[in-house]
């Protein structure tokens, strides 16, 4: 089951990776900034996390774990206004596996690659496809 935190942090980058694009539709981009405004509001004593929110959008890899922390330590993933519009958002970012019921959340760099893909069915669930871009190990 992919945590709350994960699934925030993943809507997050897929909304910035494609509102940054340029072609992303304003449905996209609205709620892009709508997770984001409400991710803001559990930041709004937290300078530093603020700064790591706004980083995160031009450089998720960087600043991923440490968004990962402040949302965290927020609250935010507690919130249920939050998770519906992280769900929202990962559901208009790719429509194809919204009918599929299954939201690329993005490519893991591991030492052989894969793919991570979280089903949003009721329950939140993560999988990992190491075939995918399986690459012999260069050693």
């Amino acid at each position: 089951m992919v945590d709350p935190v994960t699934l925030i942090v993943a809507a997050l980058a897929a909304g910035a990776a494609r509102s940054a694009e340029g072609v992303a539709e304003q449905s996209l981009k609205d709620a892009y900034a709508g997770l984001k405004g409400l991710v803001k509001r559990f930041f709004r004593d937290r300078p530093a996390a603020d700064m790591v929110l706004e980083e995160h959008a031009t450089d998720s890899a960087t600043y991923q774990v440490p968004l990962e922390k402040h949302v965290r330590e927020s609250g935010a993933a507690q919130d249920a206004q939050v998770l519906e519009a992280a769900k929202k958002l990962l559901a208009l970012a790719d429509p194809e596996g919204a009918r599929r019921g299954e939201y690329i959340v993005g490519t893991i760099k591991a030492d052989r690659g894969g793919v991570a893909v979280a089903h949003l069915q009721g329950d939140v669930h993560a999988g990992y496809n190491p075939d995918v871009e399986n690459k012999p190990d260069p050693s």
